[in-house]
């Protein structure tokens, strides 16, 4: 499971023969800092994957630490919330997935007067916020990179 949260991004797993456990991955340490320090959880470093941080934590304690974000949302931009928590590097990364989802849309969604309002409110530009301001959407399938501040 994928989680992207205002801090960071973590992928959470089965553990192999504990079913009280999960392993959380993430590329970062912040991204697991919250989590582990809910648990009193260590953070391992090179552990042998594509994710070069882990956690092995219990599932109660990612199941609160999931509950513990979702009551915090307090922003109406998610995507700029994370240029102001974990700075434009990793709101660049977060804006790559997001864009890279845009090829997930289905097709009743990608067509007619919805599909143009989807590719409308993609249209990112904000001045509080320049790594949004490289995207422009040309349509449910296709992005460029605009030139734009930061």
């Amino acid at each position: 499971m994928w989680v992207f949260t205002e801090t960071g991004f973590v992928s959470a797993v089965a553990r192999r023969d504990d079913p009280d456990h999960l392993v959380v991955r993430a590329r970062d340490r912040i991204s697991l800092e919250p989590l582990a320090a809910l648990g009193s959880d260590e953070i391992v470093l090179g552990a042998g994957s594509d994710y070069p941080y882990r956690t092995i934590c219990r599932r109660e304690t990612y199941s609160r630490w999931v509950a513990e974000q979702i009551e915090q949302i307090d922003y109406r931009n998610f995507k700029n919330r994370v240029y102001d928590t974990r700075g434009d590097d990793f709101a660049h990364a977060l804006m790559g997935v997001w864009t890279a989802m845009l090829e997930a849309t289905d097709d009743e969604a990608a067509v007619g007067d919805l599909g143009q309002a989807m590719v409308s409110s993609a249209t990112i530009r904000s001045s509080e916020s320049p790594t949004f301001s490289r995207y422009a959407v040309l349509g449910p399938n296709t992005q460029t990179a605009c030139e734009g501040t930061g």
